[in-house]
């Protein structure tokens, strides 16, 4: 438990050196700030003798990005630090922003009987912050190696970071050789400070007495998605202890019991504790059976139970499979991948929907077995699995080039099912500058929260037209939840502007950029996220004001630029349609045209054209007409007699009402000499009939009449 002069030592640093307005649980901040996506960069380091490589691996393949050399030699110039798991914390969009890492200050070339143990803490910019732990004695001692450190963020203000670590207890209390049980401690930083250098709030106070084993403790967010769970193990019990990491310092402890008890057995190193990225799933093996078990965590309580618990099965020499030193999570969670050495190189991969541990052992699959590996003591014990920011998952392997070297394996693809996950041998190589009798085990993976690998929430969203008339927006979550909260952010709304719908839909009446934010509770997380969307204005259309026609003039319909369609109510389709004096008979034409933009938005325009004959005109008296209709008026039938022209090409025929708007179309086909329009099913009324033949263009005004 957290002693309670520690805790009001805490609450007097964050009320002196924590602003006092901490960002909130609300629609600005929620899973916004505080919500640690992935983890992009990651400082890696090889060997003794060129320091440690700084690699991303949230492209396709790692990068190498920067080589660090480590300042901290001692007097016969040995490069002073340990190979524990380092700490790592990167900010929202994948910056990083923090790292650490054991060195020793001792002579000794060999680290781990050194005494003198300290953490160096570095910002993003591989600056140190700060050396840790200087006062403290057994930070690390024989095997310190295998202890890793591990970053947390500080809840609603991620510019405060907690390192927690694990220090041994007096041998004198315990008589073990290997591996004693330890005590926690933690540590603030500010990565603010000193200009954005960094600084440290305060340095490794004490956090828990409890006696823990040294290589278990693992990172998830709480289901609430802003806190996070710590969860570590009693030393040789089934006594898990988690812990609630809450805004300003606050943390709750919760205990519970579950799966084998763990005996200590100094030949046998626990090295796995992990959880899967939904938070679901916590591996942890048990080296006096040598199997792994799989736990269930409830990430609402902190609760961790064998309910429905999975075995990754122990060696066999029947069945020619060995201890599952090492796991990793597939990025959906579905998939438990274990390296089981001893009898030769296998990788498993373990399918973690099946119903029962019957089928979860039958269904599995071998989907590699590393072919240029000698399976050696560290061969066995060193090839640690690790799930990137990329969707992969990654192992160390010592490479088989000539000259040897280290180099990462791969998994592809995860999430796929048995051999289409594409396990790969030597996928990407780190240096090739090492000897043949070098031994890769410097090649750690960092400690970080699994969740922030869980693919992030997002929605789509479709139909951004504002006004009255227009398709509404719709909303639409890009994985499956549970439970959904939206908010619109349409302000003119006074608060209308929310939903609970898995898939809303939102009409907004005016166009600009709005703030939706939305946040759901999916794979037994919340999460949440904000977007500005841009809402458009309908289409615009301008046809200009109602006009007249005259004689043997000619007018010209543009419907604007810009625009991906057009619709007349001449059947056109075209941006502009043509008016022909010598086309019209005299009265009023209404034409109407819709358009789509290019943003999907609709508009509508509309012009009154009055057409006057101009009766001085010579050709409009000499006008003949090329083509007849008759009767007219007419009562049911309507005959066409058509032009000469007909006989070498087809023309279409269209029937407009009173108002410009097109009852019915016909083709008529080459060679036609008269057709028949039956007009019983119309009412009385002046209609128009349009011929086009080629590039002319005639039209015939329809008398329809109904007698009684």
């Amino acid at each position: 438990m957290l002693k309670i002069t520690f805790l009001s030592l805490l609450i007097i640093i964050t009320a002196t050196l924590i602003p006092q307005q901490l960002p909130s649980q609300s629609i600005n901040t929620y899973g916004h700030a505080d919500n640690v996506v992935l983890l992009n960069q990651t400082p890696e380091f090889v060997g003794t003798s060129s320091g440690r490589f700084h690699l991303s691996f949230d492209s396709l393949y790692p990068q190498i990005d920067t080589i660090i050399i480590d300042s901290f030699r001692n007097a016969t110039g040995h490069i002073s630090h340990y190979g524990s798991k380092p700490a790592v914390y990167s900010d929202k969009n994948g910056k990083l922003q923090l790292y650490a890492i054991h060195t020793r200050d001792s002579l000794s070339p060999v680290p781990h009987f050194s005494t003198g143990v300290s953490v160096v803490v570095r910002n993003g910019s591989h600056q140190v912050i700060d050396t840790l732990g200087k006062k403290l004695s057994g930070l690390g001692s024989s095997y310190g190696y295998f202890w890793p450190l591990i970053a947390v963020p500080m809840p609603g203000n991620p510019d405060y970071v907690y390192l927690f670590m694990k220090t041994r207890y007096p041998t004198s209390q315990y008589n073990y050789p290997h591996n004693p049980p330890m005590k926690l401690h933690w540590s603030l930083i500010d990565l603010s400070a000193n200009n954005g250098q960094g600084g440290v709030i305060f340095d490794t106070q004490v956090f828990s007495t409890d006696s823990m084993h040294p290589a278990s403790w693992a990172l998830t967010k709480h289901a609430n998605g802003r806190d996070y769970w710590l969860v570590s193990k009693k030393y040789a019990s089934r006594e898990y202890v988690t812990y609630h990491i809450q805004p300003q310092g606050a943390v709750d402890t919760v205990r519970s019991e579950a799966g084998r008890e763990w005996i200590y057995d100094m030949n046998h190193v626990a090295t796995i504790f992990k959880f899967s990225p939904d938070g679901r799933w916590l591996a942890d093996n048990n080296p006096l059976i040598d199997t792994t078990q799989l736990l269930n965590f409830d990430a609402s309580t902190g609760i961790i139970s064998d309910s429905n618990i999975r075995y990754v099965p122990p060696r066999s020499p029947l069945d020619g499979f060995g201890v599952a030193r090492y796991v990793a999570f597939s990025p959906d969670s579905r998939f438990v991948y274990a390296y089981q050495p001893y009898y030769d190189t296998r990788v498993y991969q373990y399918d973690l929907s099946t119903p029962n541990q019957q089928f979860f052992f039958d269904l599995r699959v071998v989907i590699h077995n590393h072919s240029g590996w000698v399976p050696s003591h560290d061969h066995r014990r060193l090839v640690y699995l690790f799930t990137a920011a990329n969707g992969k998952i990654y192992s160390r392997t010592h490479a088989p080039w000539p000259g040897w070297g280290y180099g990462l394996n791969s998994i592809e693809s995860p999430n796929s099912s048995g051999m289409a996950s594409q396990a790969r041998d030597t996928s990407f190589l780190l240096s090739s500058a090492y000897g043949q009798g070098s031994t890769p085990e410097m090649i750690r993976f960092p400690q970080f929260a699994s969740s922030w690998l869980k693919e992030p929430l997002d929605f789509s969203y479709s139909h951004v037209c504002a006004g009255e008339g227009t398709p509404p927006t719709h909303f639409a979550f890009t994985d499956s939840v549970v439970d959904a909260f939206w908010s619109f952010g349409d302000t003119l709304a006074m608060g209308a502007d929310t939903s609970n719908l898995f898939f809303p839909s939102y009409n907004y009446n005016h166009p600009g950029d709005y703030h939706v934010w939305a946040k759901a509770l999916s794979y037994g997380m919340w999460d949440s996220i904000s977007k500005v969307i841009t809402i458009h204005p309908p289409a615009q259309v301008a046809l200009g004001p109602d006009t007249v026609l005259t004689g043997n003039d000619s007018l010209v319909l543009d419907a604007g630029p810009d625009h991906i369609s057009y619709n007349w109510s001449t059947g056109d389709s075209t941006r502009t349609i043509t008016l022909y004096g010598t086309q019209l008979s005299p009265g009023y034409y209404m034409y109407h045209v819709e358009v789509t933009d290019t943003n999907g938005c609709t508009g509508t325009g509309s012009i009154m054209v009055t057409y006057e004959e101009d009766t001085t005109s010579i050709v409009q008296k000499a006008r003949k007409p090329l083509w007849e209709v008759f009767p007219n008026p007419c009562e049911d039938n309507l005959h066409i007699q058509f032009p000469q022209s007909m006989a070498s090409g087809q023309a279409n025929l269209r029937l407009y009402s009173p108002e410009g708007k097109l009852l019915q179309k016909w083709d008529i086909p080459a060679h036609t000499h008269r057709f028949t329009v039956d007009m019983s099913a119309y009412s009385s009324a002046i209609y128009w009939l349009e011929l086009s033949t080629g590039d002319k263009v005639r039209r015939e005004k329809i008398v329809k009449v109904n007698h009684p």
